[in-house]
């Protein structure tokens, strides 16, 4: 009743407001608790429009990031190492093929400084691959003439925070001999946190050291659209 004492006395000092308008301010604010509970559900509504098209923005780019990694329509997955050029030209005869990349895989371990490994799964694309694109938080991607270059999965900051370009790494590949490699790049992944993450390395390097040179271990395919 208050409130609408007060939307009286305010009509009378603003005269040159229409009485439809009054009458619809007063029915308004005539009952305070269908007025709360009507702007209650209005902020509600709000908060949880917010919030979907959040998480929609975020799946979004989350997809973006994984497509970005796996931009082939077809990835060959070999038990054994075959011969590059035998297995794109028998691949790139079948119908509706447009292209082949032929990739290498190798398995990185690092030792931590409380004696704890950390693997890296090493994914070794030619040099002037498009068949990979990953969105670069820092530094750069893997440029034709690298050797002993890195470029991480941001889930390596778990398990090693203070890592940053141009840090070095003592790898052994496969095994073997540990060897120094440069950090020249980290990039988005989705997961935030892995027992092993995802590295790039150049082809030329990985196959050279592990005597694979001319091979395969994964052969990358795009068809038609």
């Amino acid at each position: 009743a208050g409130g609408v004492r007060w939307l009286n006395r305010l009509g009378e000092s603003f005269s040159w407001v229409s009485r439809p308008v009054l009458i619809s301010l007063r029915n308004t604010f005539r009952n305070m608790r269908r007025l709360s509970l009507t702007l209650l559900t209005l902020t509600i509504a709000g908060g949880i429009f917010i919030a979907v098209f959040n998480v929609q923005s975020s799946l979004i780019s989350f997809i973006g990031n994984v497509s970005n990694l796996f931009i082939a329509d077809l990835t060959i997955e070999l038990e054994r190492p075959y011969r590059e050029e035998q297995l794109a030209l028998l691949v790139e005869d079948v119908p509706g093929v447009v292209e082949t990349e032929a990739w290498l895989s190798a398995l990185g371990e690092v030792t931590l400084a409380d004696e704890e490994e950390l693997s890296l799964l090493l994914q070794a694309p030619p040099a002037d691959s498009e068949l990979v694109a990953p969105d670069i938080t820092a530094g750069r991607f893997l440029q034709p003439g690298d050797e002993n270059a890195l470029v991480v999965a941001e889930t390596i900051l778990s398990v090693m925070p203070d890592i940053a370009v141009g840090d070095t790494l003592a790898l052994a590949v496969n095994g073997g001999r540990e060897q120094t490699w440069v950090i020249v790049g980290i990039y988005s992944f989705p997961a935030r946190a892995a027992d092993s993450v995802l590295a790039y390395v150049p082809y030329e390097t990985i196959a050279f050291e592990t005597n694979l040179v001319g091979r395969t271990t994964a052969l990358k395919v795009v068809t038609e659209r």
